[in-house]
């Protein structure tokens, strides 16, 4: 009987009247947050979305799904939203990197280019041994399996970095053997695997994030570590040249920032404002939040704005409440996940699923779209 059933179940179709072919280039257009209940409706489905065919397909059809990559804690622990199935997964552990092999960094970068996401450099996190990397670990979106692709030619933390084109730009940054910071910028193509100098800036720039708008690469940065003045720079892509703005928005907070279809979205205090080519609005009240256990509402910290198609998100953070009955205050670390559509007349924020652990401060963030 039981040979007569795994007969049956290995000539049965994926989908009944189709041929499997053309039934597996139909499941392939299904996001990936979705696969876990694919996978529950037979052994067949399972195997089919885990096969390598189902791996290529995705790929040749560029389906690599709407991502949003959040790391918190450390720098190895990763999850992925699946803004369309509203839905959060862990990513695989990242490979071990540096000369102690450790997978814990800080100061680190993380960018999406050509339906892959990469983590960049930043500084290994260990009790024996602290080491800057020029490393990049990969993670295939099709594959779901990490890899490394070359290395950086320097190794740096606290460098900006955005993707533009379908390469990779970084630029300042700094070391343990140059802790004033670096001027030198590199490019990575990851079609070919390799990173290539560009232009050094006019100075050298440390605490560094950076923004893309159209083929301009920003880089905002202190040109002293212990600056708190902060210099904007513009490198152009097609003409290679750098330039040092003047009169600079001073609002663009590291991390707080994110632009989409050519708007800058930033948060100011209480509020998220939009920066167009020239105009400057105030957006929406930053979204109050409210524990079971105490009665106002509190406001997030080192949480992450970005934003994916055309919805602006906030996610995790920290908040500070304090305990009547203690009369003390305690620090809660924060799993929230809420979006507002930018599009809309009035913006109101709503909940979407939360993260699958309580994330607290966000080291990281990156989008990647269809």
């Amino acid at each position: 009987m039981e040979k007569i059933k795994e007969n049956f179940l290995q000539h049965e179709a994926l989908i009944p009247g189709l041929p499997d072919d053309l039934a597996l280039k139909c499941l392939v257009r299904i996001s990936h947050g979705y696969h876990g209940l694919l996978e529950c409706v037979s052994k067949k489905w399972r195997d089919a979305i885990r096969s390598e065919e189902y791996a290529r397909l995705k790929a040749l059809e560029g389906l690599c799904g709407n991502w949003i990559f959040i790391s918190t804690a450390n720098g190895s622990r990763w999850e992925a939203y699946d803004t369309e199935a509203d839905r959060w997964e862990p990513l695989p552990i990242m490979p071990a990197i540096g000369c102690n092999s450790v997978n814990k960094i800080i100061g680190f970068s993380c960018v999406t280019v050509c339906h892959k996401f990469l983590v960049i450099g930043g500084q290994t996190v260990s009790p024996v041994h602290q080491e800057v990397l020029s490393d990049v670990a990969v993670f295939d979106s099709f594959k779901k399996e990490w890899y490394m692709a070359a290395g950086m030619t320097r190794a740096r933390l606290g460098f900006a970095c955005v993707a533009i084109s379908a390469k990779v730009y970084v630029a300042g940054g700094h070391n343990f053997t140059c802790p004033s910071g670096f001027s030198d910028a590199e490019v990575y193509d990851p079609c070919i695997d390799r990173w290539d100098y560009l232009p050094a800036m006019p100075f050298p720039l440390v605490g560094c994030f950076g923004l893309s708008r159209g083929k301009h690469f920003y880089v905002v940065g202190r040109k002293e570590p212990r600056a708190t003045q902060y210099t904007h720079i513009l490198f152009s892509i097609q003409e290679q040249e750098w330039q040092v703005l003047e009169n600079t928005d001073p609002y663009i907070n590291f991390g707080l920032s994110s632009i989409m279809e050519e708007m800058v979205y930033f948060f100011d205090e209480e509020t998220i404002d939009a920066l167009g080519q020239k105009e400057f609005d105030i957006l929406c009240s930053c979204p109050a939040l409210f524990l079971p256990d105490h009665e106002r509402p509190l406001r997030p910290s080192g949480a992450c704005l970005v934003g994916s198609k055309r919805r602006l998100y906030l996610i995790g953070g920290l908040t500070i409440k304090f305990d009547t009955q203690s009369r003390s205050y305690s620090v809660v670390q924060l799993n929230s996940t809420r979006f507002c559509e930018v599009t809309r007349l009035s913006q109101e924020w709503q909940n979407a699923r939360p993260m699958l652990s309580q994330a607290g401060r966000v080291l990281g963030c990156a989008v990647m779209t269809e």
